[in-house]
């Protein structure tokens, strides 16, 4: 049993998969930390605090570069349609940080991690997901 958005559940905790060794990890942020001090993206996060917004916000980067590289074997979505599905090809990466979003999602999500409003998210989405599976 794990706790997700406040309540608990039965079952299987979703895995990550690390952007190094490409396997799948259920302690991101531990696994990171102990098995790969050495890299930079990883020196940068260990210079913040524990806990800061900073921090989190580059184990995030990490785990959406992750994600993304192994998305031909489980697209994991960051945030996805209300009623939960199951199809991954509602789900486009956002261009910028690599993270999977629902198509009705994507064009929010793009303001805040680009801070613009560009008309082609969508289309650029689509092509970052055509040349991910050629």
């Amino acid at each position: 049993m794990y706790k997700e958005n406040g309540e608990i559940r039965k079952g299987k905790k979703k895995t990550d998969f690390c952007f190094y060794c490409e396997t799948p990890v259920l302690n991101f942020a531990r696994h990171i930390i102990r098995n790969h001090p050495s890299e930079i993206d990883v020196q940068k996060v260990l210079l913040e605090a524990p806990g800061s917004k900073e921090r989190k916000f580059q184990l995030n980067l990490l785990r959406k570069k992750g994600n993304f590289i192994s998305s031909s074997v489980a697209c994991k979505p960051v945030q996805s349609l209300r009623s939960s599905t199951k199809d991954t090809k509602d789900l486009l990466p956002c261009d910028n940080c690599l993270g999977f979003y629902s198509k009705r999602f994507l064009w929010k999500h793009r303001i805040k991690c680009t801070d613009s409003k560009d008309k082609n998210h969508q289309a650029s989405a689509q092509n970052l997901r055509s040349e991910e599976h050629t």
